[in-house]
């Protein structure tokens, strides 16, 4: 078994470090593979390589995105703003709500 320094490195390495501006907020966000997208978001401290080792499974069929949590965020609306920015600029798709 690899070491947690170990399988960092390799996120990293596999995984562009990204940066997108949303209202007063700077998120940053992990992108790496092919394919349609996945939306791994973090619970706790919000740290996005916490996602190292689902990341680098999913990688083969998924483009995986990863966003840290910013603690300068104050509302859920300013949350969910942020995530929904990363997920469009990360992943390309459109997105859709369940019928109500």
């Amino acid at each position: 078994m690899t070491s947690i320094r170990e399988r960092a490195a390799v996120f990293l390495r596999q995984h562009d470090r990204k940066k997108l501006s949303v209202g007063q907020h700077d998120w940053r966000y992990f992108t790496g593979g092919i394919g349609d997208p996945v939306l791994l978001l973090s619970g706790g401290a919000g740290i996005s390589i916490g996602w190292l080792d689902l990341a680098d499974a999913l990688m083969p069929r998924f483009r995986t995105i990863a966003p840290d949590y910013l603690s300068s965020v104050a509302t859920c609306a300013e949350l969910v703003d942020g995530v929904v920015a990363v997920l469009d600029a990360g992943g390309s798709i459109e997105l859709t709500t369940a019928p109500r």
